[in-house]
């Protein structure tokens, strides 16, 4: 019994997958074989090569069908995946964007910070506001700082290196000598 449904099938508004359904039944021969010649191909049906090229067809069809399927799957994954890819591109794009500002706002507010440090010492703790020797004695910190820092680097790079060089010892003194 067959199902009722409200959507039509027939007219302008018939549904894709009502109107892309394949005609699989048999098929009316034409005129063009002559008289009686669309009957005697049809008696002929049942002989072995006949029946073996029609089967084939129906394969090969049914071959094409899935390829074109297949095809269509994979044109439509290239599509995902390029967009996909493209957004991520576009997040890392404004990921790099927003950390490139927040340096540039760091740097600002640590040479705000340097500044304000200067401004201070030479202002209250320094004789005759000396800004040019408050601006020297946070040089010299700053420096101080920095070598400090480079001595902490240098011994984890002489670290790894040791490891990687294997035979050879380096010592930490050598290491800095070759980084200055």
């Amino acid at each position: 019994m067959p199902v009722a449904s409200t959507e039509p099938i027939s007219g302008a508004s018939v549904p894709r997958r009502h109107a892309l359904v394949p005609y699989t039944g048999p098929r009316r021969r034409t005129a063009g074989d002559g008289a009686n010649g669309g009957r005697l191909w049809a008696a002929l049906d049942w002989v072995v090569p006949g029946h073996v090229v029609r089967r084939s067809r129906q394969t090969i069809v049914s071959a094409r069908e899935w390829a074109d399927g297949a095809v269509e799957h994979v044109r439509a994954d290239v599509a995902t995946a390029v967009r996909e890819v493209g957004a991520a591109m576009r997040a890392v794009g404004e990921g790099s964007l927003i950390c490139a500002g927040a340096a540039i706002v760091g740097l600002l507010g640590a040479l705000s910070l340097l500044t304000g440090i200067i401004l201070v010492i030479g202002d209250q703790w320094l004789p005759r506001d000396w800004y040019a020797l408050a601006a020297l004695i946070v040089a010299v910190a700053a420096g101080i700082t920095a070598w400090v820092f480079v001595r902490r680097g240098l011994a984890v790079f002489s670290s790894t290196s040791r490891t990687a060089i294997g035979d050879q010892s380096i010592d930490d003194q050598q290491l800095a000598d070759r980084a200055v």
